[in-house]
């Protein structure tokens, strides 16, 4: 199906179709444009050890951008197939471009804990290492996103303890470093909350 967002938009082809009678779907240009993107290897340990290709701009055109199924090109080679939910003019989105084998992450976690013989209170250290490898031959510039619990619960606090060279997002707990891989190099990211 295709969302419009609810604003009314009229798309004429640009040129005369004759469409055929077969009940198949018919792809008709009616809108071109380009626009410059910020591409990025992004890598988000947690969830998967490989990094990702994101490409992230900002919809220039008059009229929206319609939800729907998008084919993704590098070059000239088809890469994949994403979805676009609806992008408004003037709105930021994002586009996958699937994975970067040349990058990988492994994530080791390791807690300490401690009770409080009285109350009962516990108190658990956090430590998250992140072992990053770039198996290729050329330098890779990665962007490694970790997060750190936020509590929605007065009394439970989260602090961090050690953070040192990450961007820290206190109100979503996102913490991000952006990170320059040289050829088959390795590097080892560390945080630690309690």
């Amino acid at each position: 199906g295709v969302d419009d967002g609810g604003v009314p938009c009229t798309f004429e082809a640009k040129t005369r179709v004759t469409l055929p009678s077969d009940g198949r779907p018919f792809r008709i240009e009616v809108a071109r444009a380009a626009a410059k993107a910020a591409v990025a290897r992004v890598i988000f340990p947690e969830r998967s050890e490989v990094a990702h290709l994101r490409a992230t701009l900002t919809h220039s055109g008059a009229a929206p951008l319609l939800a729907g199924p998008v084919r993704l090109a590098r070059g000239v080679s088809l890469v994949g197939r994403s979805r676009l939910d609806f992008v408004g003019a003037g709105e930021p989105f994002e586009l996958g471009f699937g994975t970067d084998d040349g990058v990988r992450a492994r994530r080791d976690v390791a807690d300490k804990r401690e009770t409080a013989m009285l109350t009962g209170t516990q108190k658990i250290r956090r430590t998250v290492t992140v072992y990053l490898s770039n198996l290729s031959g050329d330098a890779r510039p990665v962007l490694v996103t970790e997060r750190i619990p936020v509590s929605e619960i007065e009394d439970v606090e989260i602090s961090p303890v050690e953070i040192a060279g990450w961007k820290h997002d206190v109100k979503d707990g996102f913490l991000r470093a952006e990170v320059e891989l040289a050829p088959r190099a390795t590097r080892t990211l560390t945080l630690t909350y309690e």
